[in-house]
This record gives structure tokens, C-alpha cells and sequence, in this order.
């Protein structure tokens, strides 16, 4: 049996900004850091559960990861639209991130659609 790619870790970053103005680099942004850790599931069907750590943090909500390379558009492991957006870059540094920038890709939560963004070519 091949390697899985969807088992490992994978960092974070995540910025919530709460008034409106989109600045990520002002005193009220809330910024959150970590790691992942998906490993292969334990114990049998509906008893099975994930050891590893499987959930990111985006201001108050945390998102739900199936993969070390998938995150669920709704909070927690729920599959319905709380009208989150995510946007991601290739910036090094958030003060390079313009979220009015129309290069920014904008991704908001569909049940019917699946979302594979390379990294590369990213605007930041």
C-alpha cells in the first residue's frame, strides 16, 4: 500500500480582522499559529476517532481538517455555510496581504464544489 498525502503535519497561520476594514496589520487583528497532526484514524466506524490534532483556529471558530492538506469551509466538522471566506497567498509576511486586491482569490463554502489551490502562483 502506497503513502497516504493526506496524513502528517502542516502549519498554520491564520488573521481575523473584525471591523470590516480588511487592514491585517492593525492592533484588533487576532492572529492564530499552529500545527496539525493527521494520523490514521483509530477504533471502528462510528467509534473511530482522530489522535492526532485535526483542527485550526481562525479568530473564536476553529475549522475542522480532514487531511493535513484539507480544511473544512464550516466551523467545526459541520457542512453547512456560516458564510466564512478564505483567501489564500503566497505572502511571506501579512503586511504584504491587500485584501482589497482583486488578484485575491476569495473561496467561500459550496457542498457541491472541491477547491484545489496550488501554491504556486498565488497572489499575495
Amino acid at each position: 500500500m502506497g503513502e497516504r498525502w493526506d496524513l502528517g503535519t502542516s502549519s498554520y497561520e491564520s488573521y481575523f480582522q473584525s471591523d470590516g476594514t480588511g487592514i491585517l496589520v492593525a492592533p484588533n487583528v487576532v492572529r492564530r499559529s499552529g500545527d496539525i497532526d493527521i494520523r490514521e484514524m483509530r477504533g471502528v466506524h462510528a467509534f473511530a476517532w482522530q489522535p492526532g490534532k485535526n483542527r485550526l483556529w481562525v479568530g473564536k471558530w476553529w475549522f475542522g481538517c480532514m487531511g493535513n492538506q484539507l480544511v473544512n469551509m464550516a466551523s467545526k466538522f459541520s457542512e453547512v455555510d456560516d458564510g466564512f471566506e478564505f483567501a489564500p497567498t503566497s505572502a511571506k509576511s501579512i503586511a504584504e496581504v491587500d485584501t482589497t486586491d482583486k488578484a485575491l482569490k476569495w473561496f467561500r463554502f459550496d457542498p457541491n464544489t472541491r477547491v484545489q489551490v496550488p501554491v504556486s502562483g498565488l497572489a499575495k
